[in-house]
C-alpha cells in the first residue's frame, strides 16, 4: 500500500491533489496519508505479533504440561519399555522446537509470504505480462515442495533418531560408569559415542546440504524473475514511466530474496511438525495407571471366569 502511495505521489502526470491544491498543500496531504500508512502498518505488525505470540505459548504450554502429566503418572512399564533418550528427547529437544523454532519458523514464512504475494501484485499491475512468469513461480514452488520436502522430511526425522539414539547412549554410560571402569571397557564407550556422534552430525551435514541445494535453485529462479522484469521494462519504457518501472525492478528483487525463504520455511514448518507428532504421541499415548488398574482388574475378573 505505501509503495502504490509512492508510485501514484511521483507519477509523471500530476496527481489528485495537485490538480486540486496549490503545491505546498498536496506535499502536505501526501505527507500525511503516508504516515498514517506507516502508523497503521505499526500497529497491525504489534498487534499480529502479540496475537501469534500469545497463541504459540499458550499451545506449547498446553501440550507441555500434558506430557509431563502423562509421563508422571505412567506405570513401570512404560520406562522399562521406551528409551530413556526418546523421553528426554521430547522434553528437551522436541519442546524447544515447540516453544522457540516452530513458532519462529511460522511466523516468519507467514510474514515473508505476505510480502511476496504483494510484491508479485506490485509488479503485475505495473507490468501485466509478468503474470505468466507468476505462474511459472507458483509452478516452480510446488516443484521445489515436491522435489525437497520428502529427502528434507527423511533427514530431519534422522537427525532426530540418531539425537535420541545418543541421548540413550550418553545416559546408560554415565549410570554404568562403575561398571565400565570395573572391566576396563572406557576406549570402547568412547569410540561408541563418537561413532554415534559421528552418524549424528552425517545427518546433521546431508540435511544442511539439501538447505544449499533450494537456497541455489530458488536464487536460481529468483534471478530468471528479475532479468525477465528488466526485460519488459525495456520493452514497454515508453508506455510503462520511470515510477513504474523503479517500482517494478525494487519488487522483483524482492522476489528473489523472499521466494527462497519461502519455500524454505514451508518445508522447514512441514519437517518440524515430526517433532509435534511425537510430543503428542507422548502426551496422549501414554498409558495412564488408572487405566492399567481398571485394564488389568478387567482382565483378571476375565481369568477368573475362564477357570
Amino acid at each position: 500500500m505505501g509503495d502504490w502511495w509512492i508510485r501514484s505521489w511521483a507519477a509523471d502526470k500530476p496527481a489528485h491533489f495537485y490538480v486540486v491544491h496549490d503545491m505546498m498543500r498536496a506535499h502536505q496531504l501526501y505527507l500525511l496519508i503516508y504516515m498514517g500508512l506507516v502508523l497503521l502498518f505499526i500497529s497491525l505488525l504489534l498487534t499480529r505479533g502479540g496475537l501469534f505470540s500469545v497463541w504459540s505459548i499458550r499451545a506449547s504450554t498446553s501440550l507441555h504440561n500434558r506430557l509431563f502429566s502423562r509421563v508422571l503418572s505412567a506405570p513401570v512399564l512404560f520406562f522399562l519399555r521406551t528409551p530413556v533418550g526418546d523421553v528426554l528427547n521430547a522434553f528437551a529437544r522436541d519442546q524447544d522446537t515447540l516453544d522457540e523454532t516452530l513458532p519462529d519458523t511460522l511466523h516468519m514464512t507467514g510474514i515473508y509470504l505476505m510480502i511476496l504475494l504483494t510484491s508479485l501484485a506490485i509488479v503485475i499491475t505495473s507490468i501485466y505480462y509478468y503474470a505468466i512468469m507468476t505462474g511459472a513461480l507458483m509452478l516452480a514452488f510446488f516443484m521445489m515442495q515436491y522435489l525437497y520436502l520428502p529427502s528434507a522430511t527423511v533427514l530431519k526425522r534422522w537427525a532426530g533418531d540418531t539425537a535420541s539414539t545418543l541421548f540413550v547412549h550418553v545416559d546408560e554410560t554415565l549410570q554404568g560408569m562403575d561398571v565400565i571402569r570395573a572391566f576396563n571397557a572406557v576406549p570402547y564407550f568412547i569410540q561408541e559415542n563418537v561413532n554415534l556422534l559421528n552418524v549424528h552430525h552425517l545427518a546433521l551435514f546431508n540435511t544442511e546440504q539439501t538447505h544449499l541445494w533450494l537456497a541455489f535453485w530458488c536464487d536460481f529462479f529468483g534471478a530468471i524473475l528479475v532479468v525477465a522484469t528488466c526485460l519488459f521494462s525495456v520493452a514497454f519504457s515508453e508506455t510503462l514511466g520511470a515510477p513504474n518501472v523503479g517500482l517494478a525492478i525494487s519488487n522483483s528483487i524482492q522476489v528473489l530474496v523472499f521466494f527462497t525463504w519461502v519455500v524454505r520455511g514451508v518445508a522447514d514448518t512441514v519437517s518440524m511438525w515430526d517433532a509435534v507428532e511425537r510430543v503428542a504421541s507422548f502426551a496422549t499415548e501414554v498409558g495412564d495407571w488408572r487405566l492399567l488398574r481398571v485394564l488389568t482388574r478387567q482382565a483378571a475378573h476375565l481369568h477368573c471366569k475362564s477357570e
